[in-house]
């Protein structure tokens, strides 16, 4: 996209008409802001079946916090010897690369299908092609023989 965006930009500096410039300055900033998934522009929520998150999130707390119990033998607490804002970046640091994982992750799967969906598309124009193809040759087949039902000394010769 972002590549799209800057061809938009080369294009609107050639142009000669100022508003059409504009116009392609503005479409090449539209296009750039959806490139990156920090920028782009979402939908309201809204209500669905699921399950509510809060819920989710707060039966994962209770899990970690078991987890950790068993595994450091105390719960997180104030003043245990550790710089929390130190655990706490180095974990948004994590999850922020997780994070832009996951979407690359969906973006190639999101590709995949298209991909996939652009051969079959080409594989139903080819075979539109050849049921046309076939249907005509069977009309003029049909035609051929209607022509010699009515005509029968088309037939002996």
């Amino acid at each position: 996209m972002i590549e799209v965006a800057n061809r938009i930009r080369k294009l609107a500096a050639r142009t000669a008409l100022e508003g059409f410039a504009d116009d392609l300055r503005e479409l090449a900033d539209y296009v750039e802001q959806q490139a990156s998934p920090a920028t782009v522009q979402q939908p309201a929520p809204l209500a669905s079946d699921g399950p509510a998150t809060w819920d989710l999130v707060v039966k994962d707390m209770q899990a970690r916090d078991k987890l950790g119990r068993a595994r450091y033998g105390t719960p997180l607490q104030p003043n245990n010897g550790r710089k929390s804002l130190v655990d706490a970046y180095q974990e948004v640091l994590d999850l922020a690369a997780y994070m832009r994982n996951a979407i690359e992750e969906q973006d190639a799967d999101k590709a995949t299908v298209i991909e996939g969906m652009l051969h079959y598309r080409e594989l139903a124009k080819d075979l539109q092609q050849r049921l046309d193809a076939a249907l005509s040759r069977v009309a003029e087949l049909e035609r051929a023989l209607t022509g010699a039902a009515h005509h029968p000394e088309a037939r002996a010769a």
